[in-house]
């Protein structure tokens, strides 16, 4: 008896542990944002998830945990490297379709803000048309910030640390996967409302 409510005790500690160190990284996220938002508007996104990447790493180092724990690992063999190819594929078909159905439930359904581009991403890439040194800046960006800062955060660590905050005891219970992808999904989608808006 003392012994099931000390692993219950030691589970609450954990997971309130797992809880803390969540919600401190989220709100580190949002409040270097925000604090990078009169500087640099335009850049405070990708600045601000940078800023957390490098404080989240040398948080995991201190603690012995690596990105490797959270999906960042060299891909063995050529077999591998193809199936990621496959995945990737997939994933753009898939990322096709809810766009499209998205956009056309919006004009289906007459959703006004589905059909106005927000004025935030005017201003953020207003001055990109025409301009090369301006789009090869915004590419690096893109590809550094998009393909790489956001995947380790909101995939790798957040999705991994949300997982682990909702497993349950019984084997192959999906609830706390689905749950770790939609609460990373609302706040990867929170994190570009700034410029983007509701659409």
């Amino acid at each position: 008896m003392r012994l099931a409510r000390l692993m219950k005790t030691t589970n609450f500690s954990r997971r309130a542990g797992i809880a803390f160190e969540i919600i401190a990284f989220v709100a580190f996220a949002l409040l270097s944002r925000a604090a990078l938002m009169d500087v640099a508007w335009r850049f405070a996104g990708p600045l601000s998830l940078f800023c957390v990447l490098v404080v989240l790493t040398l948080y995991m180092h201190w603690r012995g945990r690596s990105w490797r724990e959270f999906g960042l690992v060299r891909l063995a063999g050529r077999k591998a490297k193809l199936w990621v190819l496959v995945q990737s594929l997939m994933v753009f078909a898939a990322f096709c379709a809810a766009v499209a159905s998205v956009l056309i439930a919006g004009h289906v359904f007459d959703l006004a803000f589905m059909e106005k581009i927000p004025q935030g991403v005017t201003d953020r890439w207003g001055d990109v048309h025409g301009n090369l040194p301006m789009l090869l800046l915004w590419l690096v960006i893109a590809w550094l910030s998009g393909g790489f800062a956001e995947e380790m955060f909101f995939r790798g660590y957040l999705v991994t640390r949300l997982r682990e905050l909702f497993a349950s005891e019984r084997a192959g219970s999906m609830a706390g996967s689905v749950l770790a992808v939609v609460l990373a999904a609302a706040f990867f989608g929170y994190g570009h409302m700034y410029y983007q808006g509701l659409r």
